[in-house]
Order: C-alpha cells, then structure tokens, then sequence
C-alpha cells in the first residue's frame, strides 16, 4: 500500500472520528433540548471521555515504525506535509467535528431559532475539547515512533 493511501485512508477514519464524537458523545443527534440528558455514559460527563477519545486515537492514527521525516514532502502536496509534521489527524477530527456540528446548529436554529446563544463559544469549547487532546495524541505518538526509530537503529 502506498504512503498516499494511508494518508487517505487514516485521515477518513480521524474525520469519522470527529463527526462519531460529536454525534454521540455530544448528543448533536438529539435535539436541542434533550442534550443534557443523553450526554453522560455510565454517570461521567462527556467533556471528560470525548479529550481522552481523542488522544488516543490520534495516538493510534499517528503511531509509525517507520520515520515519518524520510518521506518526502513534495510541493503542493499539503496533506502530505501537514502529516509528516503531525497535523493532518488533528486537523481532520476538528473538520469532521466542526461539520457536523454546524449541520446540527443549522437544523437546530430552523427549529427554534433561540438556541444556540453563544454561538461562537460553542464552537470554541468543541475545538478546545477534541482538538488540543488530538493534538497532543499526534504529537506523542510521533515522539514515541522517533523513540522507537532511534532504539531500532543502535
């Protein structure tokens, strides 16, 4: 399999990740009203479980054996570039996120337009929320792989 399939096919998954966090976990598929009830699992608060989701899957999406700085970052091929730099799984969960959560807000205000008074802050909190843990989960993995990497070679 080439190094632009599993590009392809991880930063799928990150996206399914994102849309899977915020449908489920944020309860974005009920509607606006009944959110608080759905968003616990098993008496512990989403905003606690949805930054550990996160984290470890970006830690799974990005866990190499091999070293991500051989390949080589050619020009105009950004996505190539934002994941050899760690960036690429954390920034496809925050788009899956971000989409389906205005696809959600825009259903939402059809139905009641005074929801969603602090709009902007929502998003922000969700970004906040899956966002930095993905980030962090990149940036681990890619530390260990270059462990590993360096372990392997002496």
């Amino acid at each position: 399999m080439t190094y632009g399939a599993l590009i392809w096919i991880r930063t799928t998954l990150a996206f399914a990740i994102g849309v899977g966090i915020d449908f489920i976990l944020f309860a974005e598929a009920y509607p606006y009203g009944e959110r608080s009830q759905h968003q616990s699992l098993a008496g512990t608060n989403v905003y606690l479980v949805a930054p550990l989701l996160a984290l470890v899957c970006a830690f799974a999406l990005n866990f190499k054996g091999q070293d991500s700085a051989r390949e080589s970052a050619a020009a105009g091929a950004w996505p190539r570039y934002l994941d050899s730099r760690g960036f690429l799984i954390p920034l496809a969960m925050v788009i899956g996120l971000t989409l389906s959560y205005t696809i959600m807000l825009i259903r939402d205000m059809i139905n009641d337009s005074t929801t969603h008074n602090l709009l902007p802050f929502e998003y922000i909190i969700a970004w906040l929320t899956v966002g930095l843990p993905a980030l962090a989960g990149s940036m681990l993995a890619r530390a260990m792989s270059w462990a590993v990497n360096r372990v392997r070679v002496q």
